[in-house]
C-alpha cells in the first residue's frame, strides 16, 4: 500500500470503550492477573477485618452507628469496587462476583432517603454533614463511589450501584448549588460527575463540576475558612470518637498506626503551615486562570487539574484546555521527579517551589496515579506525544513501585533514596493508595489507543487488541509489543471495509532511534509536531513494524536541581533503575561512583537489570528497575549516583 505523511490528528482525542480493548502483553497482562489472583483477594480481607464494610452495616437501618477508620475509609472500599469491576470484564471470578454483590447490597441499604451517604458522617448524626468541605472528604468519598458506580456500569452492565451514585449526585448538585456552599477540599469529585454525565447523559453533572472548578480562589477567604473548616471539622471528629469500635489488635495494629506520613524537619513547618493559611494546599490561593504551576497538596492538585481538563473537553472549551496544559507543562519539567513521581514535601504530601525536589521525596503512590490521571487529559486536549510520555514513564516507575511484586504489600511514599527505613506494608491507616494501584493496573488499557473521526493513535505500547469505530470503517488493531526488554513492535491493522486512514504512532522520548516498515517497506515519514508517526493511507489487511533502539544511559538532572549535581540516574527505554543494597551486599549505595556506561545484565521481573562499572574497579554493581525495590525488605537505596 502507498503511505503518506499525514499532518497530526486534530483534539480532542476520544478514548476507546473499555469493552473495545483488551490487553494481551507479556509484561503488563501479568500485573492485571495479580490485581486479580492477589490484589483484590488481599484487600478485601483487609476491608473486612478493619471494619470498612462493618461502617456500612452500622449505619444501615438498624445499625448501631458506630464506626471504625479514618473518616474517608469508604473511599477504600469505593476504589475496590472500581478495580473489581474491571477485573471481572477481563475474566469471570465467582468469589469477586460474590464479594462485589455483598458490598453494592451493603453500600444501598446504607443510603439515606435524601441521597447522602457517608458513613462517617451518619455514625456522627445528620446535623454534622457537609459543615467542613474543606477537610471531611464528604465529596471525596463521593467522587470513589461515583466512579465506582460507572466502572460497574460500564464493564459489567450492572446499575444497581449508578443508581446509588445518581441519586448521591442529585443531592450533591441540591447542596452546592450556589457559590456560599463552598468547594471541596480534596477535588476528586470533579472527576466523577462528568463521567457520569457520560454514563448517564446528565449535562447537568459537567455544569455542577465547572461550577466547582470555577469557585476555587473565589468564595473561600483565608486563613478563616481553614480555620474555621477545621474547627468543625475537630468537633466531629469528636462526635465520631465516641461512635468508635474497637481497633484491631495484634500485629496489624501496627499497620493501622502507620498513616504513610511524614513530618519533615522544623525548618519546613512555617512554610507548610503557609500553605494551609493561604488556601494553597488546597489548591484555592487564587483562581485557576491566574494559576501557572501544581501547589500545595501533590493528589489534590492532580485530581483537580484532571476533573478541569474533563470539563474543558466535555465543554469543548480550548482555552481552558490550553492553560491546563501549560500549568502540566511547567509542573512536570520544574516540580516532577524523573520517576513520574509528584510531590516533595513533607506532611503536606505536596509540591514545593521550582526545582526543588530532594530525593528524600514525599512521592506518594496516589500522586503518581493523579500525575497519570491529569497527563492523559493533556494528551487528549493537545495530542502532544509529551503527555504519553509522562504517562509512560510514571506507570513503569512511580506507579508500579507502589506494590510489592507479589501484590500484598505496599509503600505509601516512593522517595528516591532510602536509607533503609521504607518497608513495604500490607496496610496502611490511610490506606488510599493500595485500592489505588489496583485500579489503575486493571485500567491501564485506557491508556493505549484514542480515535478520531478518520483516525486512529497509538500512545502507550502495550501488547493488546482492539476495536475502533471510525467515520467509514471499523478497524481491528492487534498490536504485539517486546517492552520494556526490547523495543520490536508490531501492528496489524485490518479495516472493514477498506478505509482511508491516518494512523499514528508515538515515537517515545526514550528511543534513540526508530525504524518503520508497513507490509515490509521501509517508510520514511518522520515524527510531526505532536511526536507521532502519522500514517495515513487506505488500510485493509496491512502490518506496521516499528523498531524501536535504546540502550542503557545515564540521565543528567537539570542544573537548578542543587542536590543532583554531580549524579546521574541510570535508564533503560521506560524505565528509571536503582542500586539498592539487597542487590549488592557490602556496597555503600550512597558513596559508589559510577565510571562509564552501563550494561544491560539479567532478566528482573520482566524487565531488565544494569551492571554499572564503578571507580576503584571491582566487580560490576547491578542495578534494578525502581519498581522492584525493596521487596526483599528494608535496604538501601538509590537512584542518583555519584559520578
Amino acid at each position: 500500500m502507498e503511505i503518506r505523511g499525514g499532518t497530526a490528528p486534530i483534539p480532542p482525542l476520544h478514548p476507546l470503550e473499555l469493552e473495545d480493548v483488551r490487553v494481551e502483553d507479556a509484561f503488563w497482562s501479568s500485573r492485571q492477573a495479580l490485581v486479580a489472583e492477589a490484589m483484590l483477594p488481599h484487600q478485601w480481607g483487609q476491608l473486612t477485618t478493619r471494619g470498612y464494610l462493618d461502617n456500612f452495616r452500622a449505619v444501615a437501618p438498624g445499625g448501631d452507628r458506630s464506626h471504625r477508620g479514618m473518616l474517608f475509609a469508604d473511599s477504600d472500599l469505593y476504589k475496590w469496587l472500581e478495580a473489581a469491576a474491571y477485573a471481572a470484564a477481563v475474566a469471570a471470578d465467582a468469589a469477586l462476583e460474590t464479594r462485589t454483590a455483598e458490598a453494592v447490597d451493603l453500600i444501598g441499604r446504607a443510603q439515606l432517603g435524601d441521597g447522602y451517604l457517608n458513613t462517617y458522617h451518619q455514625a456522627c448524626g445528620a446535623t454534622r454533614r457537609w459543615t467542613a468541605p474543606l477537610v471531611d472528604h464528604e465529596l471525596y468519598c463521593a467522587g470513589h463511589l461515583i466512579e465506582a458506580a460507572c466502572a460497574q456500569d460500564e464493564a459489567r452492565g450492572e446499575r444497581g450501584l449508578l443508581d446509588v451514585a445518581v441519586r448521591f449526585a442529585d443531592h450533591i448538585g441540591e447542596r452546592f448549588a450556589t457559590p456560599e456552599a463552598g468547594v471541596p477540599g480534596h477535588e476528586e469529585i470533579g472527576i466523577a460527575l462528568v463521567r457520569l454525565a457520560g454514563r448517564t447523559g446528565r449535562h447537568e453533572y459537567v455544569e455542577l463540576a465547572r461550577d466547582l472548578v470555577e469557585r476555587r480562589g473565589h468564595v473561600n477567604r483565608y486563613p478563616g475558612a481553614f480555620l474555621g473548616n477545621t474547627t468543625r471539622a475537630l468537633r466531629t471528629a469528636l462526635a465520631a470518637r465516641r461512635r468508635q469500635r474497637p481497633a484491631v489488635t495484634g500485629s496489624d495494629a501496627a499497620d493501622d498506626a502507620d498513616f504513610g506520613f511524614d513530618p519533615g524537619p522544623a525548618r519546613l513547618w512555617p512554610r507548610i503551615a503557609g500553605q494551609f493559611l493561604t488556601g494553597a494546599y488546597f489548591q484555592d490561593r487564587v483562581p485557576l486562570a491566574a494559576q501557572d504551576v501544581a501547589e500545595g497538596h501533590a493528589v489534590r492538585a492532580a485530581y483537580y487539574y484532571a476533573g478541569a481538563g474533563d470539563v474543558a473537553l466535555a465543554m469543548q472549551d480550548r482555552e481552558l484546555a490550553r492553560h491546563l496544559a501549560s500549568v502540566w507543562e511547567r509542573t512536570t519539567t520544574r516540580r516532577a521527579y524523573v520517576t513520574g513521581a509528584l510531590g516533595s514535601l513533607p506532611l503536606v504530601e505536596g509540591f514545593g517551589h521550582d526545582w526543588e525536589l530532594p530525593n528524600r521525596a514525599y512521592a506518594e503512590t496516589c500522586a503518581a496515579i493523579g500525575g497519570v490521571l491529569w497527563s492523559w487529559r493533556v494528551l487528549r486536549a493537545t495530542g502532544s506525544s509529551r503527555a504519553a510520555d509522562w504517562i509512560d514513564r510514571a506507570l513503569y516507575n512511580a506507579v508500579l513501585s507502589g506494590t510489592s511484586l507479589d501484590g500484598r504489600r505496599y509503600f505509601y511514599r516512593n522517595p528516591l533514596v532510602s536509607h533503609a527505613q521504607e518497608e513495604r506494608r500490607p496496610w496502611y491507616g490511610v490506606a488510599c493508595c493500595p485500592p489505588n494501584i489496583a485500579r489503575t493496573l486493571a485500567s491501564v488499557q485506557r491508556y493505549i489507543y484514542t480515535r478520531t473521526e478518520d483516525g486512529v493513535q497509538i500512545h502507550q505500547w502495550i501488547g493488546s487488541r482492539a476495536r475502533v469505530e471510525t467515520r467509514d470503517s471499523v478497524v481491528s488493531l492487534s498490536l504485539e509489543s517486546g517492552l520494556p526488554r526490547d523495543g520490536v513492535v508490531r501492528v496489524g491493522v485490518t479495516a472493514t471495509p477498506a478505509s482511508e486512514l491516518c494512523i499514528s504512532l508515538r515515537v517515545p522520548d526514550w528511543a534513540e532511534a526508530h525504524v518503520c516498515r508497513v507490509n515490509g517497506t521501509r517508510v520514511t515519514v518522520e515524527p510531526g509536531d505532536t511526536g507521532y508517526l502519522d500514517l495515513a493511507g487506505t488500510w485493509r489487511d496491512d502490518t506496521i513494524e516499528l523498531g524501536f533502539t535504546f540502550t542503557p544511559r545515564p540521565v543528567t538532572s537539570p542544573p537548578q536541581v542543587v542536590e543532583n549535581r554531580g549524579r546521574v540516574a541510570l535508564g533503560h527505554g521506560p524505565l528509571v533503575h536503582c542500586v539498592q543494597c539487597s542487590d549488592n551486599p557490602g556496597v555503600d549505595v550512597h558513596a559508589l561512583r559510577v565510571a562509564g556506561a552501563p550494561e544491560t545484565g539479567g532478566e528482573v521481573a520482566g524487565a531488565t537489570g544494569l551492571l554499572i562499572s564503578t571507580r576503584g574497579g571491582g566487580a560490576p554493581v547491578v542495578a534494578t528497575p525502581f519498581f522492584t525495590w525493596g521487596n526483599a525488605g528494608p535496604t538501601d537505596m538509590a537512584v542518583w549516583l555519584c559520578c
